[in-house]
């Protein structure tokens, strides 16, 4: 018996006292029998009862006893305004229907699932008890006749879309009789000048035996998920009957449940990594109309201020973003470009996989992530005040990007035309004396760059380059244009970074040519008029930065970009993933269809392009080797056409030279453990590799360093795949800040 109670579901069942009863029942059910298959109870074009209310309706309306033989009877669904309905009525604020429903078999009925689909907010009974509401207050709260839903809710069945879910638990379904049951549904319009109003609902019962007793499942019904274990990170959110919004955040609670790499966390062990309270909003833009949401949260403590902590092994910080993977259906390109790009030796965002529970709800696989911010620990600009208006401190530390702008956004436009938005410091924060510096100086630096002066002077050119690298290496086609950040430290020069939002990469995009393997991205955008504006689109025909380009380039193949690098990262995730995947894919049925903007399909090639329109993944496992394909294609092209000539500047190599710039490891030889010891000047990521006499990286991490004293890193003699490394000599190389810091000879003995 599944206790995971799906979509939207208010209810608080994750307090822990209560959640660990609820588990306990579930994991010892009498029954102890599962699902056979499914079949529907109610649907659309059953018989109902119903009233369009103009008054109060009688206390005890969704009750088996109460007689509504002056109601109206038709077919369900009940409305108006989206040609779903069977019973068409005239616009109205809200609508209350009765079903009867016959059970004759209760012994056979193992688990209960509520589809509903709605507009624009509803509560329904079973036998005169509460089951699932959405938009209509908190869980148990009184309810009116004339009370308008909390949001809007849009009904999509009509549309091609999936209906609501509500996995109703052992209480709702003990709930059940033999004979008749009733199941009550009052649906509520966000106002009485919607031009719709929807209440299709469905009730399936998951049958413990061959034998058939009700309707087939319509075809678009999909089974649920349950969740008894996971070798993820498990985040339980508990909202307490709050609807989570776009904006403005609510108070929530958050239990994360984490027992170490290689062991299994259930929704009943302790909340041991973090059990407190959060504020949860909605994030993104385009991935707003995807079924699988995003969210920003931050722990606070009980009074509301901001709680500093370490979450999944991550630095202290109080801001993250919970990122579902959905349009991506590898669940991996944030998380592999992020890896990549935090391992050229600069700060990008920490990433750990986790699943996801929601109010009782199975939501699937997630991106636990940081946020860009300004701390220590992530991007390390000095914080602006009031009293920094004034050259040197007027310089920095300041935090901006091209993207998308919205409404209270700092929105600064430079004269050439590229507009740029200030996000730290913050809009209600920023002097207009810090906002005008900023502006001054980016408008002074674009006159350098196209008056073929000395750019660099302005510019940390490694940072744009790394970030060239990035774009073009995963073909992002948000790249230089969207999502693009950049920093700058006081009396500093201007870093493009950190990366962000990453998932229309890697072969996962119908317009852009980003399907293809070949050719450069830059051009594509070179001439179009939002984005031509871009400095990229200046660097990437200067000789300096092309040289420099095929320098760093050339470095990373042999250690961060070589195949068998980012392979192995890709393969560890695999083998992570195996069983989270199915739940996620099952929760979300999308595989091998066409969502948004996916190259494969008959739908595909957005915005003109010409995109493939077969051979499209319809397994997890081909779209991991689709994007692997990708992957070597791309490798290959940019090796081959690569600009600029070689320097000696500016080169990271992975040779194999004997110079230990620390402390020898110890012990070395080794059999069981290594310790390498290593010094950053400042804190952040280190990077580390060890690679064979061939140099095959057979071991990679992005470790954090305090960047004070001596750090020691223990390697256990495993690769990537976690089995133990053969008897051999290795070589390490330890990076930091774009610098070797360390480099060395092992050598691992029986």
């Amino acid at each position: 018996m599944q206790i995971i109670a799906c979509h939207q579901s208010p209810y608080s069942w994750i307090h822990r006292g209560f959640f660990l009863l609820l588990f306990a029942f579930t994991a010892f059910s009498v029954s102890g029998q599962s699902v056979d298959h499914w079949e529907t109870i109610l649907q659309p074009g059953n018989l109902c009862t119903y009233l369009v209310p103009q008054s109060p309706v009688p206390s005890g309306w969704a009750d088996t006893a109460f007689d509504d033989s002056s109601w109206t009877e038709g077919a369900g669904g009940v409305g108006y305004g989206d040609g779903d309905d069977n019973v068409v009525i005239d616009p109205a604020l809200s609508v209350y229907c009765r079903y009867d429903f016959t059970v004759d078999s209760l012994q056979f009925i193992e688990e209960l699932i509520l589809d509903i689909d709605f507009d624009d907010g509803f509560v329904a009974y079973l036998n005169g008890v509460e089951v699932a509401r959405f938009n209509m207050g908190s869980e148990g709260s009184g309810t009116s006749w004339d009370q308008n839903a909390a949001d809007h809710h849009n009904a999509v069945l009509f549309d091609g879309g999936i209906p609501e879910r509500f996995i109703l638990d052992d209480l709702h379904l003990a709930n059940l009789i033999s004979g008749t049951n009733l199941l009550a549904l009052e649906v509520h319009n966000i106002d009485i000048g919607s031009s719709d109003l929807s209440s299709n609902v469905y009730l399936h019962a998951g049958i413990n035996s061959s034998q058939n007793f009700f309707s087939p499942t319509p075809d678009w019904f999909y089974e649920s998920s349950g969740l008894d274990s996971t070798l993820l990170p498990l985040v339980l959110i508990d909202t307490r009957g709050q609807v989570i919004p776009d904006e403005p955040r609510i108070v929530a609670h958050m239990g994360l449940i984490y027992n170490g790499e290689g062991n299994y966390n259930a929704p009943g062990d302790p909340f041991n990594n973090y059990d407190g309270q959060i504020a949860i909003e909605r994030r993104g833009r385009s991935s707003q109309g995807f079924d699988k949401k995003s969210y920003r949260i931050e722990t606070q403590t009980d009074s509301g201020t901001n709680n500093n902590v370490s979450l999944l092994g991550m630095p202290k910080e109080n801001d993250w973003v919970l990122n579902g993977p959905y349009s991506d259906k590898t669940l991996m390109r944030n998380a592999l470009s992020y890896t990549l790009a935090g391992q050229l030796g600069r700060y990008a965002p920490r990433v750990r996989f986790c699943e996801l529970v929601i109010n009782g709800e199975y939501m699937g696989v997630y991106l636990f992530t940081e946020t860009i911010k300004r701390d220590n620990n992530r991007v390390d600009v000095t914080k602006m005040v009031p009293e920094d208006i004034n050259e040197p401190e007027v310089s920095g530390g300041y935090i901006f990007k091209e993207d998308w702008t919205d409404v209270g956004d700092n929105v600064i436009s430079l004269s050439r035309g590229m507009q740029l938005v200030i996000t730290e410091p913050k809009s209600d924060s920023i002097l207009p004396e810090q906002t005008s510096w900023l502006n001054n100086h980016l408008n002074e630096f674009e006159n350098v760059l196209y008056s073929g002066g000395d750019y660099s002077a302005y510019i940390d050119l490694p940072s744009f380059v790394d970030n060239f690298l990035i774009v073009e290496l995963t073909k992002n086609i948000d790249g230089y244009r969207l999502s693009t950040y950049f920093h700058k430290e006081r009396g500093g020069k201007i870093v493009a970074a950190p990366v962000w939002d990453y998932n229309f990469s890697l072969g996962n995009a119908d317009y852009f040519y980003g399907w293809t393997a070949a050719g450069w991205y830059w051009p594509i955008i070179q001439n179009m008029d939002r984005w031509n504006k871009n400095w990229w689109m200046t660097l990437n025909k200067e000789p300096q930065f092309q040289d420099l380009c095929k320098t760093r380039w050339t470095g990373f193949r042999t250690t961060v970009f070589s195949e068998t690098h980012i392979f192995s990262l890709i393969d560890k995730w695999t083998e992570l993933l195996t069983e989270a995947q199915q739940r996620n894919f099952v929760t979300y049925p999308i595989l091998g269809t066409y969502l948004w903007p996916n190259p494969g399909f008959p739908e595909s090639g957005s915005m003109g392009y010409n995109a493939p329109r077969s051979g499209g993944p319809t397994t997890w496992a081909e779209e991991i080797e689709q994007m692997k394909e990708f992957i070597s294609a791309r490798l290959v092209w940019m090796d081959e056409n690569m600009p600029g000539k070689l320097s000696s500047n500016n080169r990271i190599e992975a040779d194999h030279g004997d110079e230990d710039l620390n402390e020898p490891p110890f012990p070395n030889p080794f059999s069981s453990s290594c310790r390498i010891s290593f010094k950053a000047d400042k804190p952040g990521s280190v990077s580390i590799f060890i690679y064979d006499v061939l140099g095959k990286i057979i071991k990679s991490e992005t470790v954090y360093s305090p960047g004070t004293g001596t750090a020691v890193y223990t390697w256990d003699g495993s690769g990537d795949s976690n089995r133990q490394a053969a008897c051999a000599v290795y070589f390490y190389v330890i990076v930091a800040d774009k610098q070797i810091i360390n480099k060395g000879k092992l050598v691992k003995i029986d």
